[in-house]
């Protein structure tokens, strides 16, 4: 993480905010309003914003507070063909790794759970482009065309799981 000098005040003053206290005390568990913290089925990628999503639905306001910033040496940064990353072993790996695979598969049922009608309606062709990019890669990798099973089967118990919230769509166009 790389602190951002002239922000770094920032971080007291939200460690005594109440608003900060209050949700804290929230998610360690002693409100059980939003059932659970973390999707355990997420496992990983994604939680993140499905917490921030489910606090936003909840009627929570969801602010960022730009005090540190971080970055992930995984990036493909710009490197490569034109200088856009395009660098095709880098890709392969990328397409191959298990962080790709949970994160598709998080990023379909993460929508699938807690997106609106009118967010759906809103965002679907963009929704629908990333798909399409993540399934011309998956015909290139057994690996990763393999989690569309394993998408496609969760995607009836998070929309179950939306429901207690009144926000599982439909993902059909």
């Amino acid at each position: 993480l790389k602190s951002v000098a002239n922000r770094a005040t920032v971080i007291p003053d939200l460690i005594g905010d109440p608003r900060v206290k209050e949700i804290d005390s929230r998610i360690r568990g002693n409100d059980n309003t939003l059932g659970e913290i973390f999707d355990e089925a997420f496992f990983a990628y994604k939680e993140d914003v499905d917490l921030g999503w489910r606090l936003n639905n909840a009627g929570w306001q969801v602010q960022y507070i730009p005090v540190l910033a971080s970055y992930h040496a995984r990036t493909l940064g710009k490197r490569g063909f034109l200088n856009w990353g395009l660098n095709i072993s880098e890709i392969k790996k990328r397409v191959n790794s298990p962080r790709t695979r949970w994160s598709l598969r998080n990023y379909v049922w993460m929508i699938a759970k807690n997106a609106s009608t009118k967010q759906i309606f809103l965002y679907w062709p963009f929704v629908k482009m990333r798909l399409l990019v993540f399934f011309v890669l998956s015909l290139f990798s057994k690996e990763l065309f393999g989690v569309w099973k394993e998408t496609f089967a969760g995607l009836k118990m998070m929309r179950e799981k939306g429901k207690s919230t009144g926000r599982a769509v439909s993902l059909r166009a």
